[in-house]
């Protein structure tokens, strides 16, 4: 049974991989002072360890991650049961097993109404604007995409000559059809931030935890390239890239150095930086980095570390999934296809204009209108929050 949990962090909380343990690996952090809703299976036996004297109480949330429970403060519980095939789904009303409804401090598409995207979409909407996702693939025919702006599609995975094989990015995980929802969704259910962009589509992996290999990542990269995106998303970490890799990645940004390169910092604290395991694209020079904030502009479930570049909403994001219905979902990996799709509209816009923006001007431009700053509880470090409606104002 999974219940839904209205928490307030009263300490610094460690993502536990593997096992209800203190001495388990750690995923991330969730930093003191956080309120926020989750959705958690709860266990209390003797498989778990007893760090407070009489509560051997944990979570497991829907990544299989566990969270000590004596770090949190329970505000309020609602136990909640996914509908089945034979239910509708609470948002949908389609039969499906995505997850329930956003609650109603958060519901569809709160992005869109508290970063002013409506209002922008009277002056455009992406057309003209290519963006590569490099990630687990796509669901192609979910009803929120338009199959026309799909334009290419390539599966790296795949070593074969079988061009159709070569091409079918069968999503197997979902991250990358929500990844690409909140990008180009139609509105039918949920709102993509640039609806008419054109969709380039990558697949590097199938499933997390069978984690992403840099070779096929600089593979994509460079496809992408080659096929002319305007602006590359990457919501994922990898094993650390080579030397070669690195020099090649970086000889593509100097051969075409408008190319915007969005990524996400990984979610957790700073220290999974020096793991092998835990490399996100964003370190490098040529990414824009991007981290995560709540509804509440508060930066939510987010390494601590010198490398953001813009913090972006990335809180129970409600958007498409693998399975033909919709997922509502947290981390920087829904941050960063927000900025994508907010760096597209850029384009789009100026290109209407029949003026050219260069990759250096639309990141001074991201930044000098920022608007709200916020820091970590346990640092001086200040990091801006993007504010849409004033690129456009």
């Amino acid at each position: 049974m999974m219940t839904q949990l209205h928490l307030r962090t009263i300490s610094d909380v460690n993502i536990r991989k593997g096992s209800p343990s203190m001495t388990a690996a750690i995923k991330g952090v969730i930093y003191k002072d956080q309120e926020f809703d989750l959705e958690v299976e709860i266990i209390d036996d003797d498989t778990c360890d007893e760090v407070y004297p009489g509560n051997r109480k944990w979570y497991r949330d829907g990544n299989g991650d566990y969270l000590y429970s004596g770090g949190f403060e329970e505000l309020s519980t609602n136990q909640t049961t996914p509908p089945t095939p034979e239910q509708p789904d609470a948002v949908t009303g389609q039969p499906g097993n995505s997850t329930p409804a956003p609650d109603n401090q958060t519901p569809p598409n709160w992005q869109i109404e508290k970063f002013g995207i409506k209002q922008i979409w009277e002056k455009t909407k992406g057309a003209g604007v290519k963006v590569a996702i490099i990630d687990s693939g796509l669901k192609i025919d979910h009803p929120e995409f338009d199959r026309s702006k799909i334009i290419l599609t390539r599966n790296f995975l795949y070593t074969g000559d079988d061009e159709t094989l070569k091409s079918d990015v069968t999503d197997e995980c979902g991250h990358g059809t929500h990844c690409a929802g909140i990008i180009a969704a139609k509105g039918l259910k949920c709102n993509g931030i640039a609806p008419e962009v054109q969709l380039i589509i990558g697949k590097i992996y199938r499933k997390r935890e069978d984690g992403i290999n840099s070779t096929l990542f600089v593979e994509a990269v460079k496809w992408a390239f080659e096929n002319d995106a305007d602006i590359i998303s990457v919501s994922l970490t990898m094993d650390t890239m080579s030397d070669d890799e690195q020099r090649t990645m970086s000889s593509l940004f100097i051969d075409k150095p408008n190319v915007m390169m969005v990524g996400s910092i990984e979610n957790g604290d700073d220290l999974g930086f020096d793991r092998a395991d835990m490399y996100p694209p964003a370190l490098t020079n040529d990414c824009y980095s991007v981290g995560n904030i709540d509804n509440n502009n508060k930066i939510y479930y987010t390494m601590r570390c010198s490398y953001i570049d813009i913090l972006a909403p990335g809180y129970n994001i409600y958007s498409t999934w693998n399975d033909g219905n919709y997922k509502t979902d947290s981390g920087c990996s829904m941050s960063t296809p927000f900025v994508a799709g907010i760096i597209a509209l850029l384009l789009s816009f100026n290109n209407q204009q029949s003026q050219t923006i260069t990759k250096k001007k639309i990141i001074e431009m991201i930044q000098n209108k920022a608007t709200s700053f916020v820091s970590f509880s346990s640092k001086k470090d200040i990091y801006p929050i993007i504010n849409p409606a004033g690129l456009f104002s």
